[in-house]
């Protein structure tokens, strides 16, 4: 029962920390949230005065907003955000296995330099997306954007050696690093909603 009563108060404290626009927005999403939520919602809204009952909920301006064109659709639950969050990261993170693969292979012609830093490079990708996963830490997104710039001038440079390189050997490595740079841009808008005030189960 303890557990139950903090578990309310944190709900009741979260909801009544919401800005004016915030709580009408979570009004007029409220089909998305727990029962327990909305009811707090709503006696929050007439506390302030915003609704003197709730049929005033009825009224258009409570109606669901429209869904908004994004290049960046997310859930509207928490728990949702998370599941897509963690699906991001792990694409990302198997792109850190390209370098050490390719490092290791440099260890077989010998070029062990090339191949450690490639093996290096490899290893702090995954542990970089491993951070962010761990800690929704949104900062880690800076060196992991300059290592995947890092590893497109790398990899361009590498097909430059060829003698006559056509242009669907950079096809690859541009699709690969538009695809990686979106997900990073993703991952960075999941973030940033997840930490917003207004965020809720």
């Amino acid at each position: 029962m303890k557990g139950e009563e903090e578990g309310i108060m944190t709900l009741e404290e979260r909801i009544r920390g919401l800005s004016h626009s915030e709580l009408v927005m979570l009004l007029r999403k409220r089909k998305h949230y727990r029962p327990e939520a909305v009811a707090e919602a709503v006696a929050e809204a007439m506390r302030r005065g915003i609704i003197t009952r709730e049929e005033d909920l009825l009224q258009p301006a409570f109606d669901e907003p429209l869904k908004e064109q994004t290049f960046f659709p997310a859930p509207d639950h928490r728990e949702g955000r998370i599941r897509l969050l963690k699906s991001l990261l792990r694409g990302i993170m198997l792109a850190g296995l390209i370098p050490v693969i390719y490092g290791i292979m440099k260890f077989t012609l010998q070029k062990y330099v090339e191949g450690t830093g490639l093996v290096c490079l490899g290893v702090l990708w995954i542990g970089l997306t491993w951070w962010i996963q761990e800690k929704h830490d949104k900062r880690a997104l800076i060196p992991l954007s300059l290592l995947l710039l890092f590893s497109l001038v790398y990899a361009i440079r590498i097909l430059l050696l060829f003698s006559e390189p056509g242009w669907t050997d950079f096809l690859f490595p541009l699709v690969l690093f538009g695809l990686l740079s979106y997900f990073l841009l993703y991952v960075r808008s999941l973030l940033t909603r997840m930490a917003s005030p207004g965020d809720k189960d």
